[in-house]
């Protein structure tokens, strides 16, 4: 008796037939597992069985007995012990100096135990072995440039099963052009922070505890140099020197845009960890502004920078923030203005001393005209002791073939290698400002932008009332018993934004039937935390409704109008307890002007609070809202208020601010239209 095969839940079995007995002839053939009383048993003719449905990692004993005339044969047994089944879907992902397999449990019983064992094998290096019953398993520091192979094998009571083998090789920095310097793409880990897609985070070397974490936030505008600088950072940390003759990126650029667009459509954490440099870095690069799609991507940073800065695995603290200027600028561009402002206006006073500005493309020299253009602006930020803003001077030709004049790349190289000295002594004795005041202004400014756009849309439901109180006023003055008004209701329609608005989702109340933050916050899931609550309760329906009574959605509120006919009867019997129905009608056109001014006075407060707080108070994002709040205000006839936001407003130049207006909202209407 032999067996041809075992695997994990089955074995064939064959027999030869005995000597000295003629055909036919049966056979009784059983198995039963070790530790089983129980037996299993089949009658059969033929010489050979496949026996099924087996456990793996079993010890089974089979028995085959002769069945002739009646009478049956001494039985002959055998042992065999089933395999244990191989794991599934075993994958190798491979991050810069680090590998993590991952694999599924075998298809076996789910109560069964098993383990697994993980080696690791290359050339000249001793295997590493590790033992888990987890399902990933992680190998660092490897080698660049060396092939590694991985096998994993599952262990079942004392027995292994056949391995599973990846190879994978650690790739050397990866070039990206053939010149002199030679240019490589720094390799990588890639991950996304509060798993948003748009606010990611690539990650070179390896955290040390040890070593001291600076945060830098660059902003600027498209053109301006900000990836180039940004590389510039990561090359001195590396500690490249000009006899190198290298030069590394740790941006990606997209050779699929044209270089007039941005190159940067999310928020990226760049972090350098060098095991030689006592600094480690992390590097927060804002989109760049300027071209068409970035003009209207950029109304996301807010929500973006909310989520690096609130989420667990984000940004909590700031050494640096760096206003990236292109040298020989004689005025900032009206977008230039506006991210500067968007982005500052989102800080608490206490970072003005950790705002520098960085001059790209420059030759050396201090150029008067951007440092006037700052001051001019009165934009935030750290001062020397002449009131000049505190500036870094970069060369942007560090990358570029150096063949035939290399004194004068020389030249650049050092005028950026001596600028980030200066940059790295900044950082190192600059206070690191925590972000809780920041959390605080983008948590108020977007009460601010949920309260303005309810009041916008109470305004108009209240007109919609007004046209159907003077509708039904006109019919009774006209003795009608029956006439046909339009009614305003609310109704909801599905979300149809743009392609570049990230989300579909808004927080409503349906008690109260008001979009509470339209566009909703996509990246929570604890409506508790969004920004239109506090305390547990809305800040912006009417109802101030408790989190838990509001829905996230792809709906929302739209105010509408439907015919309905009317009878004047019905209107007696709704006003029969009032003396005079006109009157009555007069105080429901009172009523409904309540709503608009509560909403008014909570945007009012809004506004206040983000003058006590933020570092820059008077920024666009603010401003476009001030048109209405001010002629909302001067109906009410408030005049210390009205004031207040007119003085807010002046302090804006007007032509710049009103063609951003413009601007900003033919985006809203855009938005409305496709809605």
């Amino acid at each position: 008796m032999a067996f041809t095969s075992v695997k994990t839940n089955s074995v064939c079995l064959t027999w030869e037939p005995p000597e000295g007995l003629s055909e036919p002839l049966s056979y009784l053939v059983t198995w039963r597992s070790e530790g089983d009383n129980n037996s299993n048993s089949l009658t059969m003719s033929g010489h050979q069985i496949v026996i099924q449905n087996l456990t793996p990692a079993q010890t089974y004993t089979f028995t085959v007995a002769t069945l002739y005339g009646g009478k049956q044969s001494s039985p002959v047994s055998a042992t065999a012990v089933t395999e244990v089944p191989t794991p599934d879907n075993v994958h190798v992902k491979v991050d810069q100096t680090s590998a993590s397999v991952t694999w599924s449990k075998p298809k076996i019983a789910e109560d069964d135990e098993v383990s697994y064992e993980v080696i690791l094998n290359s050339e000249d290096e001793c295997p590493k072995v590790t033992q888990t019953t987890s399902l990933q398993c992680s190998f660092e520091e490897l080698t660049m440039g060396r092939e590694y192979s991985i096998s994993v094998a599952v262990q079942k009571n004392g027995i292994e099963s056949k391995s599973i083998t990846k190879t994978i090789t650690i790739a050397k920095c990866q070039p990206t052009k053939e010149c002199h310097p030679e240019c490589y793409l720094l390799p990588t880990k890639k991950t996304n922070i509060g798993e948003f897609e748009n606010v990611r985070r690539w990650t070179f070397g390896k955290s040390d505890s040890s070593k001291t974490v600076k945060n830098i936030l660059v902003v600027g505008e498209t053109g301006t140099g900000k990836t180039t600088l940004i590389n510039t950072i990561a090359n001195y940390l590396l500690g490249v020197q000009w006899d190198d003759k290298v030069w590394f990126q740790i941006t990606e650029e997209n050779k699929n845009k044209s270089q007039e667009e941005s190159q940067t459509t999310a928020i990226t954490v760049y972090e350098l960890f060098v095991e030689t440099s006592s600094l480690s870095l992390r590097i927060i690069d804002t989109p760049g502004y300027g071209c068409t799609e970035d003009m209207e991507l950029d109304q996301m940073v807010g929500e973006h920078l909310q989520v690096l800065f609130q989420s667990e695995d984000g940004i909590h603290e700031i050494s640096a923030v760096g206003l990236v200027v292109r040298a020989g600028q004689n005025r900032l561009t009206e977008f230039q203005r506006y991210i500067f402002d968007a982005i500052l206006s989102l800080f608490g006073k206490d970072m003005e001393k950790n705002i520098v500005v960085m001059i790209t493309h420059s030759d050396g020299i201090l150029d008067r005209n951007v440092i006037n253009v700052i001051r001019k602006a009165d934009i935030p930020c750290a001062k020397e002791a002449n009131g000049d803003p505190v500036n870094f001077l970069f060369n942007n030709r560090q990358s570029e073939d150096h063949s035939g004049r290399e004194d004068v790349y020389q030249k650049a190289w050092g005028l950026s290698y001596i600028s980030m000295v200066n940059f790295e002594r900044f950082l190192v004795n600059a206070d690191i400002k925590e972000l809780k005041m920041t959390e605080g202004v983008l948590r108020e400014r977007k009460r601010l932008e949920a309260c303005v756009n309810n009041i916008q849309d109470a305004i108009e439901m209240e007109e919609l009332k007004q046209k159907e109180l003077k509708q039904i006023q006109s019919a009774l003055k006209d003795k009608k018993e029956k006439f046909e008004v339009d009614e305003p209701y609310k109704g909801l329609e599905p979300i149809n934004l743009p392609w570049w608005c990230f989300t579909t989702k808004a927080t409503c109340c349906p008690k109260c039937k008001e979009n509470c933050h339209y566009p909703g916050c996509r990246w929570v899931t604890d409506l508790s935390r969004c920004s239109a609550m506090k305390n547990g309760r809305c800040t912006v329906c009417t109802g101030k409704c408790p989190a838990h009574k509001h829905v996230r959605d792809d709906m929302i509120y739209v105010a509408k109008t439907r015919k309905v006919t009317r009878t004047a009867q019905a209107v007696r019997d709704k006003y029969k307890e009032q003396a005079n129905i006109m009157n009555a009608l007069e105080e429901d056109l009172r009523k409904s002007k309540i709503k608009q001014n509560e909403l008014l006075l909570e945007a009012y407060q809004s506004i206040c609070k983000l003058e006590e707080i933020a570092l820059k108070k008077d920024s666009m994002s603010t401003l476009i809202h001030l048109d209405l709040l001010i002629e909302k205000m001067k109906e009410l006839k408030d005049d210390e208020k009205t004031q207040k936001l007119i003085h807010l407003m002046e302090k804006y130049d007007v032509s710049n601010k009103r063609k951003i207006i413009r601007w900003m909202q033919q985006i809203k209407e855009q938005t409305t239209t496709q809605c």
